[in-house]
């Protein structure tokens, strides 16, 4: 077997970087609407191109996050998070985005929490 040759240079990839919180648009007793932006930079994307995103949620705190959905490539995100009966009142419903490339999923942002509000 021949010598090693350092002669071409290799791209290492790692995963995406964490995503920075999603932002709120909307609140309806049965519908939370969050937005997000796409990482594009190299440095955020670990060196290879994001396939996805994914929202996940929790109700309380101390749980763990359920996957709502995943989104395709694009720049700017909207997910439209409806349920068959209204939010409990007055409390926090919490989101994560989390971006996956090639090689696995990133970091997820930091909890967005939405408070939910008394209905008349």
């Amino acid at each position: 077997m021949g010598a090693c040759s350092d002669d071409f240079p290799v791209n290492a990839c790692s995963s995406p970087l964490s995503m920075t919180s999603p932002t709120l648009s909307g609140a309806w007793p049965q519908k939370i609407t969050i937005n997000w932006s796409s990482i594009t930079l190299a440095a955020q994307t670990g060196g290879s191109p994001v396939i996805y995103y994914e929202v996940r949620y929790k109700e309380n705190e101390g749980d763990t996050y359920t996957p709502l959905t995943t989104s395709a490539i694009g720049l700017t995100y909207s997910y439209d998070h409806i349920i068959s009966s209204p939010f409990p009142a007055n409390q926090n419903v919490y989101y994560t985005i989390c971006a996956e490339n090639m090689v696995d999923m990133g970091a997820c942002s930091a909890d967005y929490a939405v408070l939910t509000c008394d209905y008349p």
